[in-house]
């Protein structure tokens, strides 16, 4: 199933986040390279021509000392950094929506509204070269709801280049664990704008199952290519490798959404600077069979027979205008999904429809005024097929129209202290949730109670 799941509580927001972007924009890199952060991206974690060709050759470009040996045949065979590619992020933050939210199962007495997270986030990450044409950024991270440190954001890569056709082919192969975490755009799920959001505000109940869904629950490996710096093309699939779940084989009683055999995924780019201007246009996708497993209707399913198919496919854009020291980005994404039940999940009470669709779309508008501030603007649009069993009435999460629209948009305005350091102010706006303006949920909860104001602080080390 692709329906996100929705988290708890607030109003206001006034947060302390000490650390680096979710992924991309870590200190370790900035160490290997003895480059500045703003050498590879705008504003962390938003990527620059750079940053995107630094990604693409396996994060290997380095700057410091290290270990070296060659074979008989004068190659590399040992390529070690001096020293270890450790960096650290920390996050707090407050939350505040406008309404409390009162109704949710296990609730007792009154609803505190504004939430803080001390910490929202701490992650440790490794990341740079780890030898010679490989190199990685891997991401382990605690959270309060979890208690516990767990696997985060992983790409580890391969890349190598040569000539064909006179021009010149990058080349390398991905191991990953989060379908588009590898991805060089801002426009893609993982790493699309906001690039830091409440853990405790409501959100839309669905969203396509590539926009997270599958975050940490699988291995992939994909193969990608990048021709004269213009034509980029990756493949590759995806198996379920879900965390938490205790040693043994996957059953029906143990996990949920198991991909059956591979989920296939596939990316599509060409890209252009002229002058002082840089276009890209793509598209990307994946297809997957799910077993329901644990969490199917009725109970526990055995993880073989007839699964749910998902087929995600995205359209894509991203636009950098430079001027001078300020610069102006956009980035676009369209994902439309089709969603085919089987007919025992249709028997069990999981869905009505035997087919359903969503849409997806979202555009983010950055205005950088030097390295130190910048001004989003970002509206967003959710919208597909009527099927009350699927999105049911429920208080705060659910849905009374049994549609899974929402549409609004996000606000921020970002301080950067210091290049390793951020302290932001974020509005989200709902006009539509879960698939009306007023009493959405059918106990008298409007889209607009849902307004979140969320203060974050950011520093990376």
């Amino acid at each position: 199933m692709i329906r996100r799941q929705i988290l708890t509580s607030g109003l206001l927001v006034v947060g302390l986040l000490l650390s680096s972007p979710a992924a991309w924009a870590i200190p370790s890199f900035a160490r290997q390279t003895k480059l500045p952060c703003n050498a590879c991206h705008t504003q962390f974690p938003e990527l620059n021509a750079f940053g995107r060709e630094f990604k693409l050759n396996g994060y290997v470009l380095r700057n410091i000392d290290g270990i070296e040996q060659k074979n008989s045949a004068g190659r590399k065979d040992l390529d070690l950094p001096i020293i270890p590619l450790l960096s650290v992020m920390f996050q707090t933050s407050l939350t505040q929506t406008e309404k409390s939210q009162t109704g949710l199962a296990g609730t007792l007495g009154r609803v505190q509204n504004t939430t803080v997270q001390f910490p929202q986030q701490v992650s440790l990450f490794y990341g740079g070269e780890f030898t010679n044409h490989i190199g990685g950024f891997t991401q382990f991270t605690y959270t309060p709801a979890a208690g516990t440190f767990g696997i985060d954001n992983t790409d580890i890569r391969f890349a190598d280049h040569t000539v064909w056709m006179e021009k010149r082919l990058v080349y390398g192969v991905s191991v990953n664990n989060n379908p588009t975490v590898q991805d060089l755009w801002n426009s893609t799920p993982a790493w699309r704008f906001p690039y830091i959001s409440s853990a405790v505000a409501p959100t839309p109940a669905a969203s396509p199952l590539i926009a997270g869904a599958l975050a940490q629950q699988v291995v992939g490996v994909t193969g990608y290519a990048m021709w004269d710096d213009l034509v980029y093309a990756e493949a590759g699939v995806y198996r379920s490798a879900p965390q938490g779940i205790g040693n043994g084989p996957l059953n029906g009683n143990n996990t949920s959404n198991v991909i059956s055999d591979m989920a296939p995924y596939w990316r599509f780019g060409l890209q252009k600077q002229i002058e002082n201007q840089y276009f890209m246009i793509g598209t990307f996708g994946l297809v997957a069979s799910l077993f329901p497993g644990q969490n199917a209707p009725g109970g526990p399913q055995p993880l073989s027979g007839p699964s749910n198919r998902f087929t995600d496919v995205g359209i894509d854009a991203n636009y950098h205008l430079m001027l001078g020291e300020n610069s102006i980005t956009a980035h676009a994404s369209w994902i439309h999904e089709t969603q085919h039940y089987s007919q025992t999940f249709l028997e069990l009470g999981g869905a009505e429809n035997s087919y359903d669709a969503l849409n997806s779309f979202q555009l983010a508008t950055t205005f950088h005024w030097g390295s130190r501030w910048s001004f989003t603007a970002a509206p967003f649009v959710t919208f597909g097929s009527q099927d009350p069993v699927l999105y049911a009435p429920a208080p705060i999460t659910g849905s009374r129209t049994g549609r899974p629209n929402s549409d609004g948009v996000t606000l921020e305005v970002d301080l950067n202290a210091w290049r390793n350091a951020r302290l932001g102010l974020q509005y989200v706006a709902y006009f539509e949730f879960n698939g009306a303006h007023s009493n959405y949920d059918g106990f008298g909860r409007n889209a607009s109670a849902n307004n979140t104001i969320y203060l974050f602080g950011w520093l990376a080390y």
